[in-house]
């Protein structure tokens, strides 16, 4: 009886751990999406070009879909 309440404590902690780390990797994702589009946003007011403007768009949808992945997963 001891040994499946123990059984169970470290299934549960594995899963936490694993949900943890998933949150983690969505927080790294969503900082680089914010550093990536900043700076995609300051090459187009640099250049006053609109070409990168509309480029940003791209990363923006990717790492959008690459969230909502791990956050399905979790």
């Amino acid at each position: 009886m001891k040994y499946e309440q123990d059984d169970k404590k470290k299934h549960l902690e594995f899963i936490q751990l694993a949900i943890n780390r998933m949150a983690s990797n969505s927080f790294i994702l969503k900082g680089w999406n914010i550093t990536l589009i900043v700076g995609l946003f300051a090459l187009a007011l640099n250049d006053l070009s609109l070409s990168f403007l509309y480029l940003a768009i791209l990363p923006a949808f990717a790492f959008w879909g690459l969230d909502a992945y791990y956050l399905r997963q979790e």
